[in-house]
């Protein structure tokens, strides 16, 4: 066999194992496609042969007995060297085949008709075949039928193809997604041990921070005093942060509902944060009159402290505002900043989890942690969050949460 040739044979063996038919059991849809070419055809034999490297295999058949033949001896190996029907109208004076043990012995083939079985990128793995012990009359009727038949033939390969890629899409999809929780069951299990190890450090720093601050210091021990309790304060809040995200496989936190007066909430929480402000400080902007709502407090707080951190982190130390609006039915919080903004395309972005933002010009980048908790927190009360311009620079973030929807 010439190198080209060997090249091809190589390719269309290739084909054939893609097709992952060879050995399979018997299934219907081929069975009745020999049946009608052995009924139009008025031939006794008739087969669906699939031509392998050292053998031909049969899918379906009917009238004969063996699965297989040796290729050495298979007429399909001539028929599938052609690219149109192969047809044998007398074995036994034919000297290719007079002396091929089918014809000499069972099943005693004297004529043959075989149309190959090509596929989309044109190889013959086989043909439909008819064979009959007599001498055949083979018209033109049946001449067409057999290559329609055929042309079925090849559509049944190419569909049970596709559903056979289907299937193992779906086994390497169900594969990775079981890959996929495994990770992420590992990723929550190392959230909550490290939450876990930081409490107790934490609880710690903060409880002998509050025992040196009962005691007398001067102004600049006070003073760092309180930026060690502030950061362990900031550490404690991002820690309970990483757990809830963590925690929050299908996206949404257990909210414990209650009564709670947001401008109290609010004020102190600007109070809180307002040393932090190097010129104007922060300032709170409420109703004159008291603003309750069934809302999550320590969900809420977190919220609002997380967003002012941000507003005082990427600031450029220019002043904060927080503030606190409401209607009949709702209530609004707005943080408002003068730095440098966030670009149009990176604010929906910014709320995912553990996404870091590709630093611009301005350098402001955002490791997702406390605003992914943000919008779980605000969308578990089921309230909304986005960001706005702050004009003439800055950006606010704002959200907005029903005062009295149920929960339950």
């Amino acid at each position: 066999m010439r190198r080209q040739e060997q090249t091809l044979e190589i390719k269309r063996l290739a084909a054939l194992r893609r097709y992952g038919i060879l050995d399979t059991p018997a299934e219907g849809t081929f069975d009745n496609i020999v049946e009608l070419a052995s009924t139009m055809c008025s031939a006794p034999i008739a087969v669906v042969s699939l031509v392998d490297e050292y053998r031909q295999w049969f899918k379906a058949r009917v009238g004969l007995a063996p699965s297989e033949t040796p290729r050495e001896i298979a007429f399909c190996a001539h028929a599938i060297q052609q690219d149109d029907m192969f047809v044998v109208d007398d074995a036994t004076r034919d000297p290719r085949f007079k002396d091929n043990p089918l014809v000499v012995g069972t099943p005693n083939v004297r004529f043959y008709a075989g149309m190959p079985l090509r596929t989309i990128d044109g190889f013959n793995l086989g043909t439909l075949c008819i064979i009959d012990s007599k001498l055949h009359t083979f018209d033109d009727e049946q001449r067409r039928t057999l290559a329609l038949l055929a042309q079925q033939t090849e559509v049944l390969l190419t569909l049970r193809l596709a559903l056979r890629e289907v299937s193992r899409l779906g086994t390497e999809v169900a594969r990775q997604h079981d890959a996929l929780l495994l990770l992420e069951q590992e990723r929550r299990d190392l959230a909550v041990t490290v939450v876990h190890d930081l409490k107790s450090p934490l609880m710690c720093i903060l409880a002998e921070a509050d025992f040196i601050q009962s005691s007398p210091l001067d102004a600049d021990n006070t003073a760092a005093l309180e930026t060690i309790r502030e950061a362990a304060t900031i550490m404690q809040r991002l820690t309970f942060d990483l757990l809830d995200v963590s925690r929050s496989t299908n996206g949404s936190l257990m909210v414990r509902q209650e009564d709670v007066e947001l401008r109290s909430l609010v004020a102190n929480v600007g109070k809180r944060a307002a040393h932090r402000v190097e010129q104007n400080g922060i300032f709170t902007s409420t109703t004159q009159r008291p603003v309750v709502a069934r809302v999550d407090a320590n969900l809420l707080r977190r919220v609002i402290e997380n967003l002012v951190d941000k507003a005082i982190k990427y600031g450029d130390d220019q002043p904060i505002t927080l503030e606190l609006t409401d209607t009949q039915d709702a209530f609004e919080v707005r943080v408002r900043d003068r730095g440098p903004g966030i670009p149009l395309a990176q604010r929906e972005q910014i709320f995912e989890r553990y996404v870091r933002l590709e630093p611009s010009s301005n350098e402001r980048v955002s490791q997702g942690i406390g605003l992914a908790f943000c919008r779980l927190a605000v969308e578990a009360h089921g309230g909304t969050i986005w960001i706005e311009d702050n004009h003439p620079c800055g950006v606010t973030f704002c959200f907005r949460i029903a005062k009295n929807l149920d929960l339950t």
